[in-house]
């Protein structure tokens, strides 16, 4: 698998620690080489697929420094939509957390914990993404099952080939 891309970010303070932030990305990705024993929903996968999202994040933060913290947490809530053009069609959600807690001298306990939703929000395969209502029957199960196991992947979004080229179902 092959990433070309760039992203755009701008952020701003809402009050001492809310902070909330924008970002927009376009990328390309480039799914080559796959092995002709691989399942056919692997092989389908192979190609060129364009994403174009946008997402927002708040972050609260009380911790004592930024850098090196001993004590304090942080929250943080992102949420993606991709579909903006492109070929990709999801939206995330993704939560994370970490507590500081300073156990002795110089002896800092982090604890984190995050978590994230991702659901496709239109198929992917061209054969499942056919226009007879028996197809779309079948690109919904596939889907579904698809965003079910990315759900389980913290902090990773949901691959350009879980969700349909533009003009599909």
């Amino acid at each position: 698998r092959d990433a070309l891309g760039f992203a755009l970010r701008s952020g701003y303070q809402i009050t001492e620690p809310l902070r909330q932030s924008w970002k927009y990305t376009l990328r390309q990705d480039k799914v080559t080489n796959v092995p002709s024993t691989a399942s056919s929903a692997i092989r389908e996968q192979e190609g060129s697929f364009v994403t174009s999202s946008i997402g927002q994040s708040l972050l609260y933060d009380k911790r004592d420094d930024k850098i090196n913290p001993k004590d304090g947490y942080f929250v943080e809530m992102e949420n993606t939509f991709a579909g903006l053009g492109g070929d990709s069609k999801y939206v995330r959600n993704e939560w994370s957390g970490t507590y500081y807690y300073e156990v002795a001298d110089k002896w800092v306990m982090p604890s984190a914990a995050n978590g994230s939703t991702s659901r496709p929000w239109a198929c992917r395969s061209r054969s499942a993404c056919r226009t007879s209502s028996a197809s779309r029957a079948g690109c919904l199960r596939k889907r579904e099952a698809l965003a079910a196991s990315t759900a389980r992947w913290a902090r990773r979004p949901i691959p350009a080939q879980f969700a349909c080229r533009s003009g599909q179902v």
